[in-house]
């Protein structure tokens, strides 16, 4: 009889402890793999998107030589974020021309496309800086419009280098936490079975059923209990069980959720900086694009007009000659304030390259357009920057166009203010001219 006691005891604790262990063990496995599979997912895509901001804003700071720029390119993006450890812009030579914190201590291959190379502790991105599609070359007065190659060239790299720490430490975390659920079940499980009296059999079948749907993933199945069966401290005991690996999935599913929603936001503030030309906070020209082909469709739909003002810094060369590079980026942000304070609130301003900005201005006719640009041209006549105490004089140049219902596309309005300006450019600039 002792014997068969002790294997009973022995086959009640192989079939009410290993089945809800296996489960508990199955369950928390396939929670941390997808965890896991999540988090280095969305890292990689804020590791790429962080290397992919900086390279439309460095583009122009590399063709003119401003390393202060690239340096306060690269310090401005390790700002607020500690587990970025280091940030370099490179020539198309591999030179390091500015750096933010430390040197790399990977070394990535620097090729046509973007690289990224992962370690035990650390992350680096190499990202191609391409030059734009569209550049604007003076040469005493003329103008003209350089066609690009269908693959911009490549003239620089940023290196972007992420610690994996912060990834590290919240694996680290979820696995803790799994630990200390399956430790906890199979105790629990343990010491319910230990109890259960040696010839209980009635509710057995029942039970295991429980524990068969909750292993199906039914966390809401319980024992029915009766206080006078024999296995009632079992039944107990195994709805106890089922509630805590319910409320640890819960738990562990609403950390994972918000740790998935926090590098989701990370990942939309990065996407949506990728849309502002760094140095000026207007819209980039990818931005610039998306906004312009919307309206376009809608200015289409609707019947109703659409203007484009395309502006330009009359001899900006020469301001960067004389006065240096950190001067002529003042006139920059200085002149992408004066259009921001200027334009309409529905008004999109945005940076097109180098010193040539652009304006959409939905609903505006051409003559709204033209005033409007004319009310900016006095505006940038009438009022130098200052810099140091010292007043920095300028122009701009500007050619405004309205979309045709002959050819109503963005190609053909820009296409139509670019000549506008070029107009401008060559009948002696601080102008305004129609396309």
């Amino acid at each position: 009889m002792k014997t068969f006691a002790i294997g009973f005891r022995g086959r009640l604790l192989l079939g009410a402890v290993l089945p809800a262990l296996m489960i508990a063990s199955l369950l928390i496995t396939v929670f941390l793999e997808r965890y896991q599979v999540d988090l280095e997912r969305l890292f990689q895509e804020r590791s790429e998107t962080i290397a992919r901001q900086i390279g439309p804003a460095a583009e122009y700071a590399l063709f003119s030589g401003s390393h202060e720029t690239l340096r306060m390119l690269a310090e401005g993006a390790r700002q607020g974020d500690a587990s970025i450890l280091s940030v370099s812009v490179l020539d198309r030579d591999g030179r390091t021309l500015a750096r933010s914190g430390p040197p790399p201590r990977q070394a990535v291959p620097l090729t046509d496309a973007q690289q990224v190379m992962s370690s035990q502790y650390l992350t680096t991105t190499a990202e191609p800086i391409r030059q734009s599609a569209l550049h604007l070359a003076s040469d005493g007065g003329a103008w003209e419009t350089g066609a690009m190659p269908s693959q911009p060239a490549v003239v620089g790299y940023v290196l972007v280098e992420i610690s994996r720490a912060e990834l590290a430490a919240r694996q680290r975390e979820m696995v803790e936490i799994a630990l200390m659920i399956l430790m906890g079940g199979f105790l629990l499980a343990t010491w319910v079975s230990i109890r259960i009296a040696a010839g209980v059999t009635r509710p057995i079948a029942h039970i295991n059923a429980v524990v068969a749907r909750i292993g199906r993933g039914d966390l809401e199945a319980r024992v029915a209990y009766d206080p006078a069966e024999v296995l009632a401290p079992l039944e107990a005991g195994i709805n106890g069980m089922a509630e805590k690996i319910a409320a640890a999935q819960h738990d562990l599913q609403d950390k994972i959720a918000a740790a998935t929603a926090e590098l989701r936001q990370q990942k939309e503030a990065a996407e949506a900086l990728a849309r502002v030309d760094m140095l000026t906070g207007l819209a980039n020209r990818r931005a610039f694009d998306e906004a312009a082909l919307h309206e376009i469709q809608r200015a289409i739909r609707y019947g109703t007009p659409l203007a484009l003002v395309m502006a330009d810094l009359d001899f900006f060369k020469a301001i960067n000659d004389k006065y240096g590079h950190h001067v002529g980026d003042h006139v920059l942000v200085d002149f992408a304030r004066m259009l921001s304070a200027s334009v309409r609130g529905v008004d999109l301003a945005g940076r097109w390259g180098g010193e040539e900005f652009i304006i959409l201005m939905p609903g505006a006719t051409l003559d709204e357009a033209v005033q409007a640009a004319e009310r900016m041209r006095l505006a940038v006549a009438a009022a130098p920057t200052k810099i140091d105490g010292a007043s920095c004089g300028y122009t701009a140049s500007f050619g405004v166009a309205a979309l045709s219902a002959q050819a109503p596309t963005l190609d053909a309005l820009l296409g139509r203010a670019d000549r506008a300006l070029y107009r401008a450019k060559a009948l002696g600039r601080n102008r305004v001219e129609v396309g």
